[in-house]
């Protein structure tokens, strides 16, 4: 990796300290150099000057030296990626003018080579590296045409004076190209170092994924094992078998999303913000569930009487840093964990999650915050990767997050404020159920225990249910008769949800129809601009009961969305 790839002229901010600390050591090595030729020029080139009496020698020398100085302060004032190219330039104008000044007799091929490998070495933007390389080809063809033609007569050297430049540039070179390999060397090794423990990491949480995934797995597979040993041959689940086999499905379905979540953060993604309006108060007084995870043991308050009811912001990522922060409070609180929501001076929403387990020590307070940090508890078991995603929405959102802790008196208090706006009474929705009975639902879903068990739902509550595992028989049915709304899963064999989408939407008969998306994988806003004019609503599976796809299926199939789609 070239050092111009860790250098954006953006400040250094805290939240990453790895990043934080890579970035202040490419810094330092970038000041290091621009030091050691600084002070190269400020004594090599006196002591040539004084030798040769030439002042052209000295002044330059002289001024190129406090130029090289001037890089670090570039650095100072975030001016990063200027300050490497200034660099850059530098060696070069400066290697250029002393070969036209002192004539063919200085030592052109070897700086020539070392300006090759510091660009190689410095840049590697698809526009920088060229021009450097450019740079650097234009000043040898101008050097080779000024010595021929004479356009510039050198200045006239002894022989001593030729024993002395030799002798002093050959000096400069070697510390030049010693002082960039050492940094580039030292560089190298640290990020050698950094994917041995990111392997070391991986491997660690490999393990401890399947660890945790199989053991929920064995837990339901033994409880409905358990189920079918009854004599009559009924299945009957006692409610503490179920409550096992429910925790098993929850800790097994918290894996698989944080996994999913870090996966998109990692490939860059997830950073756009979706606004939409939320109900604060339900939200946090759904957060009583959490008690589930550890039920009997844990109990969870939220008290929201001092925050406004509506709130306008990215639902996702405002859920995913809540959850992931209350997850953690209950894992490690010893009965209670609270949560404390209000509006600041300022209008931002904080939110403070505090339980009464151990407490963080200070010397653990910033790594807790480092994906695949876990620290052991035996009531409940995690990837190590929640309090990252946390911190990753946090700045998705633009907000602050602190941490308070006394591990001698127990407890820890989470701090979270994000920027928000409070809902307009236009913006309010209307919250009166409709009556989905009767409604013509056509469903599309590859898998058969999902579609089965949707169906039912679906039934139960009076809506007539056509499903179809394929492509192919959906189209067949929405022909024979035009449903009211389509559920459509996006993998599906030989033709996709995307594509059943875009094909309906062209039909002048069926383009009106809502149409819903749904998908195991957790889809980037990137993956559905093409089709953004199309989808209706998108649901992520699997889910949270029939509540989460009925409020779906009620807002496009009320009135004013039906005469919305109809004008």
């Amino acid at each position: 990796m070239a050092f111009e790839d860790l250098l954006r002229d953006t400040p250094l901010t805290a939240e990453d300290p790895g990043a934080r600390q890579q970035k202040k050591r490419i810094i330092s090595a970038v000041n290091l150099l621009a030091i050691t030729t600084g002070f190269i020029a400020l004594i090599f080139g006196p002591l040539l000057g004084s030798e040769t009496s030439h002042r052209v020698i000295t002044i330059p020398s002289i001024l190129e030296g406090l130029l090289f100085l001037s890089v670090p302060f570039l650095n100072f004032h975030k001016k990063h990626r200027f300050a490497l190219a200034f660099l850059y330039l530098l060696h070069t104008l400066a290697i250029g003018y002393f070969c036209v000044v002192l004539g063919p007799e200085t030592n052109l091929t070897s700086y020539v080579v070392f300006l090759l490998v510091a660009a190689f070495m410095l840049f590697s933007n698809v526009y920088l590296l060229p021009a450097a390389v450019s740079l650097n080809v234009f000043m040898v063809i101008a050097v080779l045409i000024i010595q021929d033609s004479k356009i510039v007569e050198p200045i006239t050297l002894t022989m001593q004076n030729i024993r002395t430049m030799n002798i002093l540039s050959n000096l400069a070179i070697i510390f030049l190209t010693a002082s960039l390999l050492y940094t580039y060397t030292q560089e190298r090794r640290h990020n050698e170092q950094l994917i041995c423990e990111a392997m070391e990491e991986k491997d660690s949480f490999i393990k401890g994924t399947t660890h945790e995934l199989r053991g929920s797995i064995q837990i339901m597979g033994l409880v409905l094992e358990s189920a079918n040993l009854t004599p009559n041959g009924s299945l009957v689940l006692t409610n503490k078998e179920y409550e096992f086999a429910n925790h098993a499905a929850i800790s097994a379905m918290q894996t698989i999303n944080e996994i999913q979540d870090w996966s998109l953060i990692q490939a860059g993604k997830g950073n756009e913000i979706t606004l939409s309006v939320i109900n604060l108060h339900d939200w946090l007084h759904g957060t009583k569930a959490f008690e589930k995870l550890r039920k009997g043991q844990v109990t969870v308050y939220p008290d929201y009487s001092s925050a406004p009811e509506w709130i306008v912001t990215d639902r996702i990522k405002l859920t995913t840093l809540l959850q992931n922060l209350i997850m953690n409070g209950v894992k490690f609180a010893k009965e209670t964990v609270f949560i404390v929501a209000e509006l600041d001076q300022e209008g931002k929403l904080i939110v403070r999650i505090t339980d009464d387990g151990p407490g963080i020590p200070e010397a653990q307070a910033t790594d807790i915050f480092k994906p695949f940090i876990s620290t052991p508890n035996q009531a409940f078991k995690s990837t190590g990767l929640g309090l990252a995603i946390a911190m990753h929405m946090k700045q998705a959102l633009r907000g602050d997050m602190s941490l308070e802790s006394d591990p001698g008196l127990g407890g820890t208090t989470f701090r979270v404020s994000i920027p928000i706006e409070i809902a307009s009474a236009f913006e309010i929705p209307n919250n009166q159920e409709i009556d989905l009975s009767g409604s013509d639902i056509l469903l599309i879903e590859d898998n058969t225990m999902q579609r089965m068990l949707l169906t039912k739902i679906l039934r139960s509550k009076g809506i007539l249910v056509r499903d179809f595992a394929s492509v192919y028989e959906a189209i067949r049915a929405i022909r024979e008769n035009r449903p009211d709304l389509i559920i459509s899963d996006i993998e599906l064999p030989k033709f996709s949800g995307f594509e059943l989408l875009a094909s309906l939407r062209h039909d002048q008969e069926y383009r009106e129809i809502p149409f819903i998306l749904t998908s195991g994988n957790k889809i980037h806003p990137e993956d559905l601009k093409p089709y953004d004019q199309h989808i209706t609503g998108f649901i992520l599976k699997p889910f949270a009961g029939y509540r989460q796809i009925s409020r779906e299926i009620q807002r496009l199939l009320s009135p004013k969305e039906l005469h919305k789609s109809v004008s």
